[in-house]
């Protein structure tokens, strides 16, 4: 309370419980929208060129050999460099779709849940 002078020369215990409980709602919004992730295990995505140490069944065996040979081409590195994260996944997608389609749903996710909270406060 000490940051708000105002609210500290007035009867502030009516409004710390106000406070905390808004507080608490937030937290609760966080935990839905943002679940407990590793993000680790999605640095591939961000950065398709380093070295990817996977847990067990994280990738198929087709995407795994996708990934090494996305990671060792020079000519994707370049592009990589001139696009944005989503570009450069759509670029590849052809000739790699196993792993561009395991990116594009990390990449999307936080995306569908804004979109379908979005849409149930319309109706």
């Amino acid at each position: 309370m000490e940051m708000f002078p105002n609210v500290v020369q007035r009867n502030y215990q009516e409004i710390v419980p106000l406070i905390l409980n808004h507080l608490d709602a937030l937290l609760n919004k966080l935990n839905k929208y943002f679940p407990s992730i590793s993000v680790d295990l999605y640095d591939w995505v961000r950065i398709p060129f380093m070295e990817v140490e996977s847990g067990p069944g994280q990738f198929t065996l087709k995407e795994e050999e996708e990934l090494a040979s996305v990671a060792n081409d020079r000519t994707l590195r370049l592009k990589y460099g001139e696009l944005n994260l989503d570009a450069f996944w759509m670029l590849v997608e052809n000739e790699y779709p196993s792993i561009v389609h395991k990116a594009l749903r990390v990449l999307v996710q936080f995306s569908i849940r804004h979109l379908i909270e979005k849409i149930s406060l319309i109706d």
